[in-house]
Order: C-alpha cells, then structure tokens, then sequence
C-alpha cells in the first residue's frame, strides 16, 4: 500500500505520522517520500511498517522513489510559474 493512500485511509496528517517515527520526520520529508523526491531509509521504512500494523511494508516505501507512475504529482501543468512581482519577471528591469 502505498504511504499516501494509508494516511488519506486513517486520516492522518503527514505531520501527526512523522511524528510518530524515531528521529521524527517533518512535515515536508514525508511530502518529499510520498512524492518520489527523498528515498526512505530502510530504519524509517521499517518504523513506517510498525507504525501501519504492516499495511505499508519496506518494498512499498521503496517503490514509492524507484516507480515513477506510482508518484504523486504535485503539478500537471509543464509550464514554469509566474512571479509577476518578482523583479526578474519584469522585462522592464534589467537583471
């Protein structure tokens, strides 16, 4: 199972869960395993299996940075975001 359907299945916070992981794990680094972007240790991958009564094993956590379909997007858009107040974004403005 992969960690993101666990948590929207418990209603749990990706923060509420890192905290419950030894070092805790903010906010953000869960974001970033759900996401693809941080490889999960194996020492937090097997808390993560602990800590979802085995719904969420090692391998899951492995997949979620080694399969890129299984990713969670955080954009669909390939255009890059405009900053209109962003001095560099103005063609009025040298750089």
């Amino acid at each position: 199972m992969h960690l993101d359907d666990y948590l929207q299945a418990e209603g749990i916070s990706q923060g509420d869960f890192g905290k419950k992981l030894i070092p805790p794990a903010s906010q953000g680094l869960v974001s970033q395993w759900i996401r693809g972007i941080t490889r999960i240790t194996l020492d937090y991958a097997l808390q993560i299996q602990g800590a979802t009564d085995n719904k969420v094993a090692p391998q899951d956590c492995a997949d979620m940075y080694s399969n890129p379909a299984k990713r969670v997007s955080v954009s669909t858009s390939s255009e890059k975001p405009k900053h209109p107040n962003r001095r560099h974004d103005d063609p009025k403005v040298a750089a």
